[in-house]
């Protein structure tokens, strides 16, 4: 360890602005990142003196960098790009525009007086909570805008298109003239070129100078360069995809995907390709489940809500099948209805298997469950082994046993929900939060369970406190005991 880095002492944390550069203080380190038009970052930490990182540089400026045009709002710009209004009135009889917010909040169409009744109060509180914290714009404004406002409006609004690795296409785009317009065109290219030491094998000394080199040639040429078919309907297929569905463990399995004729010929049809038909596309093992028409289905689905429920069929279905190899469809899968029909074949499938092996009484294990992460009440109660677990999706004609191995292996735990709603529980461990999050909470027939309740359910749950084995109760009451 150098004696400069003994000696080295970090500022309070937070950020700072000075001379057009960007300083982001931690407890043991300082990161650096020099503006417009010639941007670079410098790290040092008590462990090391200055030196580069771009994996550091990239977290902080893809963390931090806003649009122009979301710090120029007042008031609530922060919370996305809708202003809420509270309306009035009564909620037997709401305005076209409340039903409309409404929708846009919820996803969904209200379906009682209580519905809207909810959906006002959780307006208040959300305009509440921004009201007291516009000291954050107020930040935001003072710390941070000297160094995004020095790079040019356009470069600043193409970044903001991506949700990652912003701060390779942010030097792309300022060391090589013409990425601008390469990103314009097709942004999976580009994203792919701004890293292209990952995608070229051997990784070049001098990844910028590749770049400026290839930039002028035809997208072809700089395909091949990177590993893929250099085709013209792959190019296509590049410049269809979403900015924001790309990352690079995705990207690269995407790659291997495009050597598939039939992948290729499938995706050459679609008018976009977002996360979910990427997802789909990348990973082998979900080939077999693919067609032309169930892409397309995923491709024009433009409710977030439908297309994040669809995708999660999707992921059981294709467990589930795995599972049972005797089990096939009827014909190819072509819409997300008949994905469903599919899905609840394989259910019944699933559970007519465990229960003929429970009554012949062979080849079922039972294996408990880690320590629950919360006690539940006795209208939430745990389920506590994969016997039980089983039983549920049986009475619940759903597949949660599917997702065994995730209770197993502690990233996910179930509870069976008695009252006010018969209902299977998810909660989930999140491991960059590091606690644990509300997962899915479905009634029978994978039926929805209203937002309003979904969130008193959680909240219940949560409120009830860590889970309290009986060895520690008794040992809890002992110790009571002996103060008295």
């Amino acid at each position: 360890m150098s004696k400069k880095a003994c000696k080295f002492k970090t500022g309070k944390p937070g950020f700072g602005c000075k001379d057009g550069k960007l300083y982001r203080f931690e407890k043991k380190s300082v990161l650096v990142l020099a503006p417009w038009p010639e941007p670079q970052a410098w790290f040092k930490s008590h462990r090391k003196g200055w030196h580069s990182s771009r994996k550091r540089a990239d977290k902080v400026f893809s963390e931090t960098l806003f649009s122009k045009d979301w710090i120029k709002r007042e008031g609530y710009g922060f919370i996305g790009e809708l202003t809420w209004d509270v309306w009035l009135g009564d909620p037997a009889k709401p305005q076209p525009g409340e039903v409309e917010q409404y929708k846009r909040y919820h996803g969904k169409e209200p379906k009682s007086p209580e519905d809207i009744l909810a959906h006002r109060q959780k307006i208040r509180e959300t305009n509440e909570w921004c009201e007291k914290n516009k000291w954050a714009v107020r930040y935001v404004r003072k710390l941070l805008s000297p160094y995004f406002d020095a790079m040019p409006d356009e470069v600043r609004e193409e970044l903001s298109r991506y949700k990652n690795r912003r701060w390779h296409l942010f030097c792309l785009f300022a060391r090589c003239p013409g990425a601008l317009e390469l990103s314009w065109s097709n942004p999976a290219l580009c994203y792919a070129l701004a890293s292209n030491w990952v995608f070229h094998k051997p990784a070049v000394k001098r990844p910028m100078e590749a770049a400026r080199r290839l930039i002028g040639k035809k997208q072809r040429h700089i395909l091949g360069w990177l590993g893929f078919p250099g085709t013209e309907s792959v190019r296509r297929i590049m410049a269809k995809v979403d900015p924001q569905a790309l990352n690079i463990k995705r990207f690269l399995a995407f790659r291997g995907a495009l050597q598939n004729p039939s992948i290729v010929k499938w995706l050459s049809r679609l008018e976009r390709i977002n996360v979910e038909v990427m997802d789909m596309a990348a990973w082998r093992e979900y080939h077999p489940f693919l067609s032309a028409g169930l892409l397309m289905a995923f491709s024009r689905e433009k409710d977030w809500r439908k297309l994040s429920d669809a995708k999660v069929l999707f992921n059981d279905t294709v467990r589930m099948a795995r599972k049972l190899p005797g089990v096939h469809p009827r014909r190819t899968i072509q819409t997300l209805q008949q994905l469903k029909v599919f899905h609840d074949h394989l259910v019944q499938e699933q559970n007519l298997q465990w229960m003929r092996e429970r009554l012949a009484e062979r080849g079922v294990t039972r294996l408990d469950f880690p320590r629950p992460p919360f006690a539940g009440t006795p209208a939430i109660q745990p389920i506590r082994d994969t016997d039980s677990l089983q039983a549920e999706g049986v009475e619940m004609n759903h597949c949660v046993a599917i997702r065994m191995e995730w209770a197993l292996g502690r990233r996910s735990f179930f509870y069976r929900v008695l009252a006010p709603v018969r209902a299977t529980m998810e909660v989930n461990y999140s491991t960059s939060m590091r606690k644990w999050i509300p997962g899915e909470l479905k009634g029978k027939h994978n039926g929805s369970v209203p937002d309003s309740l979904k969130e008193l359910l959680f909240a219940e749950l949560f409120a009830g406190g860590p889970y309290i084995g009986e060895a520690e109760f008794s040992g809890q009451i002992a110790m009571g005991a002996g103060h008295d």
